[in-house]
């Protein structure tokens, strides 16, 4: 999936080899043993078809130590709802694994349908902060 152009055009444009994906992989195993969280696989319930990923992650580089939610979905399957339901898996899986700590998702400011997504997580928009190397929009439950 991040070998697609579609996939990685909001984050860094940059498309991944299967060397890198492995290598993702492997940090990824890493960040699960350390921190009981990281990214999964996204599976359609009735076909069982891969349609992404989501995550649930310390937000890397952030000076606050928040827990970012995420997903990323193949073209194929986006505007049908998985995001907002991965998304939300995650979200639940971060309450109850990890009271207390504010969680946050962060998307490129032309990202849209991203930033919809939060929206329906109930989430509003906090401000532009640099993430990921770039500027990106923020957003965080009110509560938080």
């Amino acid at each position: 999936m991040n070998r697609l152009p579609e996939v990685m055009k909001y984050m860094g444009g940059q498309t991944e080899t299967l060397e890198d994906t492995l290598a993702f992989v492997e940090r990824v195993t890493a960040r699960w043993a350390e921190h009981g969280c990281s990214w999964w696989t996204a599976f359609e319930k009735t076909s069982n078809e891969c349609v992404g990923a989501a995550t649930l992650q310390y937000l890397p580089g952030d000076a606050k130590g928040r827990l970012e939610v995420g997903w990323r979905l193949l073209p194929s399957q986006q505007g049908k709802g998985f995001a907002t339901e991965a998304g939300q898996a995650a979200v639940d899986y971060g309450r109850r694994n990890f009271p207390g700590e504010e969680i946050v998702a962060v998307a490129h400011p032309e990202n849209t349908p991203s930033h919809h997504v939060m929206e329906r997580l109930g989430m509003s928009y906090a401000g532009v902060e640099e993430h990921y190397g770039e500027p990106c929009a923020v957003y965080a439950f009110q509560s938080d």
